[in-house]
């Protein structure tokens, strides 16, 4: 929302909208993990392992946007391997949508370490060369991942509403 004098300002995600942007990023990483593994090689792999190294770095830590950022990187790296160009922009795209209108605070600690190990076992899954439980474990760690933003977008209403 642009207000003049003043700046652009981007509001808040709504329950809908997450609810939406989550459906959909569900939808194109199930489809983006198992062309994923049809396509994999030494080369993917490499990245995907120098990446949990990184994250591993910031996984205990606080919510933020780095964190967020950092395990975006995994699912983007999956949908570049795809060889899929729409399917890697749509899903950046879902990304940006709900990186730039998600605040961190509220975020409970522990999801940090969660996502590390719901992404070390979907890496395990692609390294087996095992795509249908690639495809599960993506889709229940996206669930997951929306289950705590629904959940702090509720918190964070309750609230505003006092």
């Amino acid at each position: 929302m642009a207000v003049p004098n003043r700046g652009v300002f981007v509001e808040g995600i709504s329950l809908k909208g997450a609810e939406d942007l989550f459906e959909i990023r569900e939808a194109l990483e199930i489809l983006g993990v198992e062309k994923a593994v049809k396509n994999c090689d030494e080369t993917f792999l490499s990245a995907l392992k120098a990446h949990f190294a990184e994250f591993r770095s910031v996984a205990t830590q606080t919510l933020s946007r780095q964190r967020i950022l950092i395990d975006q990187r995994f699912h983007l790296l999956i949908a570049k391997q795809t060889d899929n160009v729409s399917l890697h922009d749509m899903l950046q795209h879902v990304f940006e949508r709900i990186t730039l209108t998600r605040k961190t605070e509220g975020a409970p600690r522990s999801r940090g370490v969660i996502t590390f190990d719901e992404d070390v076992a979907i890496l395990q899954a692609i390294r087996d060369g095992d795509a249908q439980r690639a495809k599960e474990l993506i889709g229940l760690h996206v669930r997951n991942a929306r289950a705590g933003v629904l959940q702090q977008l509720q918190d964070r209403q309750l609230m505003l509403d006092r």
